[in-house]
């Protein structure tokens, strides 16, 4: 793995976590206790 896809893999994961934490966030926020 290059170094190019190593920065690409990191950036790829990271949004996919971004996004899955709000997500998660805003499921939890409409969702009644």
């Amino acid at each position: 793995m290059t170094r190019r896809q190593a920065d690409l893999a990191l950036l790829l994961a990271t949004a996919l976590w971004g996004t899955s934490f709000v997500a998660v966030k805003s499921a939890l926020a409409d969702a009644t206790p």
